[in-house]
């Protein structure tokens, strides 16, 4: 249990209030400023923020590697997080029991040029490739699908996008599903159960 709380007041710290993060206006000292070097500071600043955030996020979920029993679901259910390949990789693996055997579906999360990526592999067969598109002032990550692989038409349900927030011991995930125009919303809460770590 004790791993989950992967120095939540460091996290915290950083996410809660992101508006302290921003670049702030240069002081004005000979009151003229490059308008260029202004613009490329402020670049320069919102790339750092990004990529703090998404480390952040992914050493997270190294954090997270063990069983998590996923809340008031049938007996049987949970999520199981894996960091594989050296460190470059944490798998997400859903596992649900079902009358025809156990049902499984996977997540991988990557770095990549300091960015993190999600890539989702529905048992539907829908693949979705996601980016973390926003931090939100209580902490939460969202994530939003930028492309699908295997959909036979624009009007398949697939896996549009997720959202985490951490909390000690548990960890709140909303996913969104998209089919034709119409997105709905499910809530899913992980409790750990056991740690690798």
């Amino acid at each position: 249990m004790k791993n989950l709380n992967f120095h939540l007041l460091t996290f915290l710290g950083m996410l809660l209030a992101p508006s302290s993060l921003m670049a702030t206006e240069p002081a004005q000292d000979s009151g003229e400023i490059d308008a260029a070097s202004e613009e490329n500071a402020s670049e320069f600043a919102q790339h750092s923020i990004t990529h703090s955030r998404d480390n952040i996020l992914f050493d997270a979920l190294i954090s997270l590697e063990g069983k998590h029993e996923i809340a008031g679901s049938k007996r049987g259910s949970f999520v199981e997080y894996e960091v594989m390949s050296r460190g470059s990789i944490v798998t997400e693996t859903w596992v649900f029991p079902k009358d025809e055997g156990l049902l499984k579906e996977l997540t991988v999360f990557n770095m990549d040029n300091g960015k993190i990526r999600a890539t989702h592999f529905c048992a539907s067969g829908i693949v979705s490739e996601m980016s973390l598109v926003s931090v939100g002032n209580d902490g939460r990550y969202e994530f939003t699908a930028e492309k699908t692989q295997n959909q036979s038409s624009s009007t398949t349900a697939f896996n549009s996008g997720f959202a985490y927030i951490f909390e000690p011991g548990r960890i709140k995930r909303d996913e969104y599903w998209k089919e034709g125009e119409t997105i709905t919303t499910s809530h899913i809460d992980l409790i750990a159960t056991r740690s690798l770590r």
